[in-house]
């Protein structure tokens, strides 16, 4: 019985999404727009922080031409999401 609880425990950790989600989000740090903006931000605590929105959106992107690629549709509704550290971007 110990095993098939271990198991169990064990599967409830897995990543969420389906196989094919989980590739595409592991497959978007190799889009070039993604790794120019991590090769940018090592070592540089600023450019990261300032950028964070930036790497977030472009590994986004990739993730959703991935899934386009592959013939599935992006979780979620028609509208993009609204970041919170967007929603002030530019203002100030």
């Amino acid at each position: 019985m110990k095993p098939l609880a271990l198991l169990l425990l064990l599967a409830s950790c897995a990543a969420p999404g389906t196989p094919a989600e989980r590739a595409c989000r592991a497959q978007a740090n190799d889009d070039p727009l993604v790794s120019s903006l991590i090769a940018k931000s090592a070592g540089s605590y600023q450019f990261a922080k300032e950028h964070e929105y930036d790497l977030a959106e472009a590994r986004r992107q990739a993730q959703l031409r991935c899934l386009r690629a592959r013939g599935i549709a992006p979780p979620g509704g028609v509208a993009a999401p609204v970041h919170e550290n967007n929603l002030f971007r530019g203002l100030f």
